[in-house]
Formats: C-alpha cells, structure tokens, sequence
C-alpha cells in the first residue's frame, strides 16, 4: 500500500463524517505531502520524514498552516 492508497481510503472514510469545510482542509492540507504519494507505507523512513519536515520549513507559509500539515500527515 502506498500513501496515496492510504490517503484515498482515509479519504473516503471521512467524506460523510466530518462538515464539507473540513473535507477542503483535508484537499488543501494533502497537496505538501504528494511527496509520499508513491511511497509505499513499510519503505518509509525517519529519514524520509526529517527530509520532508525541513523542506516544509523552507515554504513560505505560515506556522500554523505548517503545524496543521504536519498533524494531517499524522492523522493518516
């Protein structure tokens, strides 16, 4: 299984249990981590999310809306 199978299953499980606001979070929240999309889920490493976890410091964005993608990242 790959993250994006991941994402689409967790995905499709939260469509009729959360408010169609939160469903946009998630769309927008997703896009910084299509990284992984390929990744199978036992191939990833500390180091794949270190590595990831600096590029996201380099983005112009916000600290919260980093914080928000990270903890999204967790929720999967």
């Amino acid at each position: 299984m790959t993250f994006k199978d991941l994402y689409d299953e967790f995905f499709e499980y939260k469509q009729d249990k959360v408010k169609h606001t939160t469903i946009k979070t998630y769309i927008v929240n997703s896009k910084p981590l299509e990284v992984f999309w390929n990744l199978k889920i036992r191939d990833f490493t500390v180091q794949h999310y270190i590595k990831w976890r600096v590029d996201m410091a380099k983005r112009d964005l916000a600290l919260k809306t980093k914080n928000d993608i990270t903890n999204s990242l967790k929720s999967y």
